[in-house]
């Protein structure tokens, strides 16, 4: 499970900007008065700092894998008269090696 969350990331980064909130928009917890946690905020005031999280990294690699199953295992689909065809792929895994985001 080495590779780079790049497909994760560029997924949620997708899904955030169609919501149409952007981070100046809506107001933090923590401006809210909401403590959050017991652990003070590490130096980039993001959950990733605090020494020792690393189920964050295991649900994004989790994340990923399921992803990357539900594009690759995937079958041809039909139903109510429309066909979904399953992703070719040799072309996908060759399109996501040209962006970097598997090896």
């Amino acid at each position: 499970m080495s590779r780079t969350p790049c497909a994760v990331a560029a997924i949620i980064l997708v899904f955030g900007a169609a919501q149409g909130d952007t981070p100046a928009a809506r107001p933090r917890a923590a401006d809210l008065g909401l403590k959050i946690g017991i652990l003070p905020p590490g130096p980039l005031d993001a959950i990733t700092d605090v020494a020792g999280v690393t189920v964050f990294l295991a649900a994004i690699e989790a994340t990923e894998e399921a992803v990357y199953n539900s594009l690759f295992k995937a079958t041809t689909t039909t139903g109510n008269g429309h066909t979904i065809e399953a992703l070719p792929i040799e072309r996908t895994a060759q399109t996501l090696k040209e962006h970097r985001a598997i090896r």
